[in-house]
């Protein structure tokens, strides 16, 4: 073989060889994926916050389903001027969304893999929220 087909040769083996190497180092990569994954979601720190983030979210919810009765009430209370019913009215829908919105980051980081691996199990897995006539009724999933 001639010198320039050895050079070319060598040329396309170190060539193949780096794509190969590329390659293996993303397998390996892909591979040890999962445990790293665990590795950093399993910090104490990060246990200890997502275990506290359920209690202190799921209390909050509760809380908030005695301030919907209490806007409720509000709303209803006889000779209440009109601007009072508005701004009853306003804070009685304000409450009922802010109770979606804490319900549904609950569920949302319930179904995250790195979060619910540390959840308490006597605490729901997903919470319905329905409110009728200022009474909130809770579904708790599993």
């Amino acid at each position: 073989m001639s010198t320039g087909g050895k050079i070319t040769l060598g040329v396309i083996t170190a060539i193949v060889g780096i794509v190969a190497l590329t390659y293996l180092g993303t397998a390996i990569g892909l591979i040890t994926l999962p445990a790293r994954v665990v590795n950093e979601a399993a910090t104490p720190e990060k246990v200890i916050f997502n275990y506290e983030y359920f209690h202190q979210q799921y209390q909050d919810i509760r809380a908030t389903s005695v301030k919907i009765k209490t806007a409720y009430d509000a709303m209803n209370m006889p000779n209440l001027t009109e601007e009072q019913r508005t701004t009853y009215t306003t804070n009685y829908i304000g409450v009922q969304n802010y109770i979606q919105s804490l319900t549904a980051e609950y569920n949302a980081r319930s179904k995250m893999l790195t979060r619910k691996l540390f959840k308490d199990k006597q605490l729901p897995y997903q919470i319905t929220v329905t409110v009728d006539k200022g009474v909130v009724n809770f579904i708790e999933g599993e």
